[in-house]
């Protein structure tokens, strides 16, 4: 039982942890993400919080066709979105693999 930690570690260990977790996602949240659609037609950037910061539009975007324009924000927004999704799976799972917790290192091999 030697390599059993005891409370007072584990408490360590927990608050390096949380201390970790709320860091990554500071930091997530100020990233900027940017999702495309139509080609470029629309881009969207979002922070990692998910609020939409701008909406660009391409200068051959015709102004006429809304419902194609919303369909092409909402498609450039999703993009941006799954950004920020793959963004944090990664950072969580550098800051598990880090902490050593059991599970990082078998999805590493995936």
């Amino acid at each position: 039982m030697a390599d059993t930690p005891d409370l007072k570690e584990l408490m360590r260990m927990a608050q390096e942890m949380q201390q970790s977790m709320k860091e990554a996602h500071d930091d997530l949240s100020r990233q900027e993400y940017k999702g495309e659609a139509g080609g470029g037609l629309v881009t969207v950037y979002m922070n990692g919080r998910h609020d939409t910061k701008r909406v660009i539009f391409d200068p051959k975007v015709k102004s006429e066709d809304l419902e194609f324009l919303a369909d092409l924000v909402a498609a450039a927004n999703n993009a941006a979105t799954r950004e920020i999704e793959k963004a944090s799976e990664k950072k969580m799972f550098d800051l598990t693999k880090k902490l050593g917790i059991p599970g990082a290192q078998d999805k590493e091999e995936e």
